[in-house]
C-alpha cells in the first residue's frame, strides 16, 4: 500500500458539528464516574512502591474523524464523530524512565458517501474501526501529573458499502496525546487526555491529500501491578 508522506497540518478544529454530540454524550456518561472515584480515593502515600507494569482502560470519542477518498468507487466518505473504548498494556522503563507497550481501539461509526464528480451525498453507513499501536508515555511527578505520549501503528477500517472489498482495510497511523494523571494509590490512577491521529489512507492519484486526521478525547483507569 502506497502511503501519503506529505506534511500536514498539526492542529485541527476540535469539535466539528457531526462530532459535538457523540463527545457530550461519552463525557456526560463517564466524568461523572471518575469525580465519584476522585472524592471516595485516598491520596498516594510516600511509602508505597510504584509498579511497573500498568494496565489501561478507557472510554473516550473521536470528535472529529475526518474522512478519505477511495479511488475505485470514485468517492469520498465522511465520517461523524463517535463512541469508542479501548485499552493497553505498559511497562515503566525505571522509576523515573517513560513507559512501553500497546494500546488498542475499538469504535462503530457512521459515514457519509459523496460523489467526487458532484460533491453530493449518495448514500451512508456505518464503520466498524480498530486500532493497534505500539506507545510510549513520558509522566511528570506529583499527585496531579501531566503526561505526553506517542504511538505508531495500524488503523483499520470496514466499512459496509457494497463497492467496496469486504474485511478490513489496514492503513499506517501515528498518534500524538497529551493529558492529566491523577493518582489516587500507588497502584490506582485516574487519567483524561486529548489526543491527534494522523492516518495515511492509500494515495489517491486525483487528489492532493489523502490522510485522515482524527481528534479523540479520553477518559479511563489504569491499574498497577
Amino acid at each position: 500500500m502506497t502511503t501519503l508522506r506529505r506534511p500536514m497540518r498539526l492542529l485541527q478544529p476540535l469539535f466539528r458539528p457531526s462530532g459535538r454530540h457523540a463527545l457530550r454524550r461519552c463525557l456526560a456518561t463517564v466524568l461523572p464516574m471518575a469525580m465519584l472515584s476522585l472524592l471516595a480515593a485516598g491520596p498516594v502515600t510516600a511509602q508505597e512502591a510504584t509498579p511497573r507494569t500498568w494496565f489501561t482502560g478507557w472510554l473516550g470519542g473521536f470528535a472529529d474523524i475526518g474522512g478519505f477518498s477511495e479511488e475505485g468507487p470514485n468517492a469520498f466518505y465522511r465520517f461523524d464523530g463517535a463512541f469508542s473504548f479501548g485499552a493497553g498494556v505498559h511497562r515503566a522503563l525505571g522509576q523515573s524512565g517513560p513507559v512501553v507497550g500497546v494500546d488498542v481501539l475499538l469504535s462503530k461509526a457512521n459515514y457519509e458517501r459523496f460523489a467526487r464528480s458532484a460533491g453530493a451525498p449518495e448514500g451512508s453507513g456505518e464503520a466498524r474501526i480498530l486500532s493497534a499501536l505500539a506507545s510510549t508515555r513520558l509522566e511528570g511527578g506529583g499527585l496531579l501529573g501531566f503526561y505526553l505520549s506517542a504511538g505508531a501503528g495500524v488503523f483499520a477500517w470496514d466499512l459496509d458499502d457494497p463497492d467496496l472489498e469486504d474485511g478490513y482495510d489496514f492503513d499506517p497511523a501515528l498518534q500524538l496525546a497529551a493529558g492529566l494523571e491523577y493518582r489516587l494509590q500507588a497502584r490506582l490512577r485516574l487519567f483524561a487526555d486529548y489526543g491527534q491521529w494522523w492516518v495515511f489512507h492509500e494515495k489517491d492519484p486525483t487528489i492532493v491529500s489523502n490522510t485522515a486526521n482524527h481528534n479523540l478525547v479520553r477518559v479511563g483507569v489504569r491499574l498497577g501491578l
